[in-house]
C-alpha cells in the first residue's frame, strides 16, 4: 500500500492470547495501531449487562441506548473514523464476532478499508461476511506484506 505507515484500528476478542502479538507485529512494521478499547477489560460486556439488569432493571432493548452504551459506541466510532484500515483479528478457527462484524461493516460503509485476519480454517463459515469486508488474510505475514 505504498510503504506509508497506516493508521489501523485493530479489533478482536479481549480473551484472544494472539491479539497482542498481532498488534505488536503491526507496530514493529511501523504502523500506528489503535487498540486502546482493550483497556475496558475482558469482562466489560458482562459487567455492563449485570449492572443494567440488576441495578437499573433495563433489558438489552433499553440498555443499548442508555448513556454508557451510547458513549462506548461513540468512542469506538470516533476512533474508527480516524483510521485508514480496520482489521479484525480472529480467534483460532473462528470468524469475527458480532461486534467486530458491526465495526467492519461501519468502516466499509464509510470508505475505510475493512480486513479480516483469520487464524486457521474457521469451524463455521458465513456466506454474508464479505458484505462487511474488503479482504481476508490467512497470516500476519500476508497482512503485513499487503500493507507495505
Amino acid at each position: 500500500m505504498g510503504g506509508v505507515p497506516m493508521n489501523i484500528y485493530l479489533i478482536g476478542s479481549l480473551k484472544d492470547p494472539d491479539f497482542p502479538h498481532v498488534a505488536e507485529a503491526l507496530r514493529e512494521a511501523g504502523h500506528n495501531v489503535f487498540d486502546d478499547w482493550r483497556g475496558g477489560g475482558h469482562d466489560g460486556d458482562h459487567r455492563w449487562r449485570e449492572y443494567e439488569l440488576n441495578d437499573r432493571g433495563r433489558g438489552y432493548a433499553e440498555a443499548v441506548y442508555a448513556p454508557f452504551a451510547v458513549s462506548g459506541r461513540a468512542f469506538d466510532v470516533a476512533n474508527i473514523e480516524r483510521q485508514d484500515v480496520v482489521v479484525a483479528v480472529c480467534k483460532e478457527r473462528k470468524l469475527p464476532g458480532r461486534s467486530s462484524v458491526a465495526e467492519l461493516a461501519y468502516a466499509k460503509n464509510n470508505g475505510i478499508l475493512s480486513y479480516v485476519l483469520l487464524n486457521g480454517e474457521p469451524d463455521e463459515w458465513d456466506l454474508m461476511l464479505p458484505l462487511a469486508v474488503h479482504r481476508f488474510f490467512t497470516s500476519v505475514a500476508g497482512l503485513l506484506e499487503f500493507l507495505k
